[in-house]
Order: C-alpha cells, then sequence, then structure tokens
C-alpha cells in the first residue's frame, strides 16, 4: 500500500516534467510581496510611523535591502526547482537512445515487444522515464499500443513524445522492428551529440554576456566613488567639500543607477536562459547569482559609502 502511494505521489508530481508549478511561481511572488511589505513597514516604524510617497519608499535604502534581498530569496525556490528541472530533462534526453537500442537487442534476440521493454527499464538512468515505461507496459495489458503512449506521454519534454511515438511503428514493422528500433535510437543519440555541440558553441555568449554585466556594474562603482570624491560634502571620501555641485544629489544617482543596474541583469537573465536552455522561463538560476553579485557591489558598498 506505502508503495501503490508512493508511486502515485511521484506521478503527480512528474505528470509535466517541465512545469515550474503554480506552487513554486506562487511562493515566488509572496516571498517578493513580503519582503517588500516588511521594508515598508520598517520604514514607517523608524520614521515614528509617518507615512512616506511611493517615492520616499523607492528610494530608501531599507526598501532596496529588504526589496533586493527578497527577490533573491524568492527566486532561489524557482531556481532549486529549474535546476530539478533541467536535470530530469536532461537524464531523459539522454536515455532515449538507450530506450531503443534495448528494445532493439530485444527484439533481435527474440523477444517479444513488452519483454524487451522490460528489459530496457533498469538501464535507465530518469527515474521519470523508468517510471512511465513501467506505467506504459501495464496499460499494454488493458488498451492498445496508441491509446497507452497518449496517457504516458502526457507531461514528458516534446523529444520525449516524439522518439516514444516512434514504438507503433516499430511494433507494427514485423520482421524488422529490430532495424527500425536501431535508426530511432541512432537519431535520438545523434539529437543527444548535438545539444551536447549546441551548448559549447553558446557558452562563450554566456561570458560575453557575464562580461558586460561586470563592467558595467564595475564602471557604475567608479563614477559613484568619482562622485564622492569630486562633489564632496557630508559623504565625501576625502572629509572636504567640492568644488562643484551635483545636479542631483548622489544618494539619488545611486538609486537610480541600482535600479537600472538590476533591470539589466533581470534581462540579461531572460537572455542567457533563451540562449542556453531554449526557454525564459528557467532564469531564476542566473538571476539569482547576478543579482547577488549586484546587491553586493552597488547595494552593500555604496550603502556603506554613503549611509555609513
Amino acid at each position: 500500500m506505502l508503495l501503490k502511494r508512493r508511486r502515485r505521489v511521484k506521478e503527480i508530481e512528474l505528470r509535466d516534467a517541465e512545469s515550474l508549478g503554480a506552487g513554486t511561481i506562487f511562493l515566488c511572488v509572496a516571498i517578493i510581496a513580503a519582503g517588500s511589505l516588511s521594508s515598508i513597514l520598517y520604514m514607517h516604524f523608524t520614521a515614528g510611523l509617518s507615512l512616506a510617497s511611493p517615492r520616499e519608499i523607492l528610494f530608501s535604502h531599507s526598501f532596496i535591502v529588504g526589496f533586493s534581498l527578497s527577490l533573491i530569496a524568492g527566486h532561489m525556490l524557482m531556481a532549486i526547482r529549474t535546476r530539478y528541472i533541467i536535470r530530469e530533462v536532461s537524464l531523459i534526453n539522454s536515455d532515449l537512445s538507450v530506450l531503443v537500442g534495448s528494445l532493439a537487442t530485444g527484439l533481435r534476440t527474440g523477444s517479444d515487444f513488452r519483454a524487451s521493454l522490460s528489459r530496457a527499464i533498469p538501464r535507465l538512468s530518469s527515474p521519470v522515464l523508468r517510471h512511465r515505461i513501467s506505467m506504459l507496459i501495464n496499460l499494454l495489458s488493458q488498451v492498445d499500443l496508441e491509446t497507452a503512449l497518449q496517457k504516458t506521454c502526457q507531461g514528458l519534454p516534446e523529444r520525449a513524445k516524439n522518439v516514444l511515438r516512434t514504438l507503433i511503428p516499430i511494433s507494427e514493422s514485423g520482421g524488422k522492428s529490430a532495424d527500425v528500433a536501431e535508426v530511432v535510437s541512432e537519431f535520438a543519440r545523434r539529437l543527444g551529440s548535438f545539444d551536447r555541440i549546441k551548448g559549447d558553441a553558446l557558452k562563450p555568449y554566456l561570458y560575453i554576456v557575464l562580461l558586460a554585466i561586470g563592467v558595467f556594474e564595475a564602471g557604475t562603482l567608479f563614477m559613484l566613488y568619482l562622485a564622492l570624491a569630486l562633489y564632496g560634502g557630508e559623504t565625501s571620501l576625502t572629509g572636504q567639500a567640492g568644488l562643484l555641485q551635483p545636479m542631483i544629489p548622489i544618494e539619488l544617482t545611486w538609486v537610480y543607477l541600482y535600479y537600472a543596474n538590476l533591470t539589466i541583469v533581470f534581462l540579461a537573465s531572460l537572455f542567457i536562459s533563451k540562449i542556453l536552455r531554449a526557454s525564459i522561463k528557467y532564469y531564476s538560476g542566473y538571476f539569482v547569482v547576478m543579482c547577488a553579485l549586484h546587491f553586493v557591489l552597488l547595494g552593500i558598498v555604496p550603502m556603506y559609502a554613503l549611509f555609513f
């Protein structure tokens, strides 16, 4: 009974192998909203319960800290889920050639279709695909192969669906079934090789984007340092009043640059995710790393120089 319950739970969790899940997205938004609201309440309490305007809230360093930390914490949940998805999809895609190749070997040795599929299961490294093939074998005793595949393929990656659908012509090829399965296995193997080659070819774009963001962050930090040194005032690094007067207070300049760079970090994470993972919905892992670095370089360091 416990084993059946675990299988049911596993099937519910893996119904859509590439979905981030509504619960994960909701928790991410809830953490960001809670962190931002906590920062606003903290600012009100420290200011003697006086209400602040939206502009004062956005420009408050308390809100910037709370909002940034909540962004990192909220997206960290999505990053964990994304890491799980990428790992599972990679295992499924790499196991497709193994599955069909093992099926071809079983058919060539004289085993029937179901027995050949059963022998292929232990060779699969993906728990998702192992579970789905076991599910397919159980369904074959109740319905035809096409109907069983429709139920089995629900929620699997598109490549896995296409490869599993080739089981229909394989089963209908008679004496040529093993040859057809070998052709499909070779095709799936070449697709995996193409993915690796494509990943290696696109990695330089990741480094270019990271380098560009690093240069932009370092340049912004240098501009703030130079502004403090030139204009002087109470927050001057030299402790002397500058000869020039800034058109915009340095604190506001820092806030503008901080939000501008945060927007660039967000867009860059979407770009990297689209290039390397073929979908922008898997951006959270890149965003967490870049946002944390952004918060340290343009958040903590300038804030310490300006306010402490």
